[in-house]
């Protein structure tokens, strides 16, 4: 968004349309951007309850060789939770949103 007032504006839209993404529509010649800070231990914990989720992929994703390589390129310190840790988030995030 350019400023507040064309984000206000993208708001009230998409509360009368329902459609987040005719809210927010990317402004002719921009690109998409990604964040070059690593994420907290508990942003990634939450980003893998949602991904597992919404994705349907099992717990055990997470304990994968690959997986772990992919995760870990150039950030060997990041830590990746087990299988286990995973599955009682998902439980919690179900739990506390019923």
């Amino acid at each position: 968004m350019a400023n507040a007032l064309v984000a206000r504006a993208s708001v009230e839209k998409f509360e009368w349309s329902g459609s987040i993404t005719d809210a927010f529509k990317r402004v002719a010649g921009s690109k998409v951007t990604y964040a070059t800070r690593p994420h907290t231990l508990t942003q990634s914990r939450a980003w893998h309850v949602r991904w597992v989720s919404e994705n349907l992929r099992p717990f055990e994703i997470v304990e994968d060789h690959a997986y772990q390589m992919l995760m870990k390129t150039s950030r060997p310190e990041y830590k990746i939770m087990s299988a286990k840790m995973l599955a009682h988030d998902v439980c919690r995030v179900f739990v506390n949103a019923r």
